[in-house]
């Protein structure tokens, strides 16, 4: 609990900021634009890596156990938004979870500034919650997130 707290400045990941974000936006494979508007009606789990982060291919597999699990739920989407490393080269985060047989959907985040002033992203993996109304309600640990989604669904 306490390295949670100090790698996503909560012990619980619930955010207490209740406004919106600014503008934002991510490309999908397809060159499609994925923004702030996409994030509203359904809660959005955005697990946010980098393709030198072992950690973040280690939870690979139980963040493709999730997207199996929700991917036909109408009130839930979920991404796995890569943040561009300068050495990067095209494509190359799009081609990793291809050849490992992901099944989740990757957005690409080519500004890796936006990673820490935007969602406050600061370690690697990170995952992001926003509710139905876009706001952004948790920061944390894949596990973290998914109880806290599974119980506001319950309600």
């Amino acid at each position: 609990m306490l390295i949670h707290k100090q790698d996503f400045g909560t012990f619980t990941g619930l955010q207490n900021a209740k406004a919106e974000l600014p503008e934002f936006q991510f490309i999908d494979r397809s060159g499609n634009t994925i923004a702030n508007q996409d994030f509203v009606g359904k809660y959005t789990i955005l697990d946010f890596w980098q393709t030198s982060c072992g950690i973040c291919f280690q939870e690979f597999p139980k963040f493709d156990e999730y997207y199996m699990k929700y991917n036909s739920n109408n009130r839930i989407s979920l991404y796995a938004v890569n943040v561009k490393l300068s050495r990067d080269k095209e494509d190359v985060a799009f081609e990793a979870i291809s050849k490992l047989e992901y099944s989740f959907p990757t957005l690409l985040l080519e500004q890796m500034e936006d990673a820490k002033n935007i969602f406050g992203v600061l370690v690697y993996p990170t995952v992001v919650v926003f509710n139905p109304q876009g706001i952004m309600v948790f920061r944390g640990d894949i596990d973290k997130a998914f109880s806290y989604v599974e119980g506001e669904l319950k309600k």
